[in-house]
């Protein structure tokens, strides 16, 4: 299964209405709103983390509860509930 099979909402969403977005999508978009990076700043998520360990971690079969890696100067942690940490490497 690829990434761009899996679509995700995150669980801290609560109530409020958001869409589906692709699991490498989710992660980009985490480390945006919590650094100062543009897009372009970034190499291809494959560069940072196993693509397939990432989708793995939203396998129904899976007893990993989170998969963390480093992108740039930041820690990133993705739950199996689909929500993204972002927090600066001291």
């Amino acid at each position: 299964m690829s990434m761009g099979d899996r679509y995700i909402i995150p669980e801290s969403a609560g109530d409020e209405w958001v869409r589906p977005q692709p699991v490498d999508e989710l992660v980009v978009d985490a480390v945006l709103e919590n650094t100062d990076y543009d897009e372009d700043d970034l190499d291809s998520l494959s560069s940072y983390v196993d693509i397939e360990a990432l989708v793995e971690l939203f396998d129904d079969d899976t007893d990993a509860t989170d998969l963390s890696f480093s992108v740039e100067d930041h820690e990133v942690t993705v739950h199996h509930t689909g929500d993204v940490d972002v927090h600066a490497q001291s």
